[in-house]
């Protein structure tokens, strides 16, 4: 299990400039085997904790949630990556990830973990009232709500930016 650890952290850092060495075809793709190995790893290193404690938790319910975060890594990156699109366009598609994400992640983790707090289940989007920020669980949808308007004010913006270069470029 020390090895895998290891093998997880020093990856995320030297993994990168490991993969230089691949020969032109591969080299293209880099971020994806980069990212395919940490995802293997972190896999690897869940399962080989969880067997090691004797706990009950893997796969279920932590391995979904841990998929479907990386899941947004993924698609992050593979936009970044590969969308033929200008880097406004593809920071405004990466920022509406986020906002899918803020969207469903407290659903999603309430039916795996179930809720928070007893009896109080998130759904999908948020129930807020800025004029109570007493409640813990209020409090969460508030600030998610804060969080996700400017992931979509920022994508919106960056959106908006995208068009206009587009726009620019093609009148000249």
């Amino acid at each position: 299990m020390v090895g895998v650890s290891v093998a997880f952290g020093l990856g995320a850092v030297f993994l990168p400039f490991a993969l230089r060495v691949l020969p032109e075809p591969l080299c293209r793709h880099k971020a994806v085997f980069c990212l395919g190995i940490e995802t293997g790893l972190l896999v690897l290193l869940l399962w080989l904790a969880a067997r090691w404690s004797g706990a009950g938790w893997f796969p279920l319910p932590v391995l979904p949630g841990v998929l479907y975060g990386a899941a947004f890594a993924w698609g992050m990156a593979l936009l970044i990556r590969y969308a033929r699109l200008s880097g406004w366009l593809r920071a405004a598609l990466c920022l509406g990830l986020g906002v899918a994400l803020m969207l469903t992640v407290n659903a999603l983790l309430d039916r795996l973990a179930g809720p928070a707090v007893p009896g109080r289940v998130h759904g999908l989007g948020f129930r807020f009232d800025f004029s109570n920020w007493a409640d813990p669980w209020v409090l969460n949808e508030n600030v998610n709500t804060i969080v996700t308007l400017a992931l979509g004010g920022a994508g919106l913006a960056c959106l908006a930016a995208g068009l206009a270069v587009s726009l620019r470029r093609r009148r000249k």
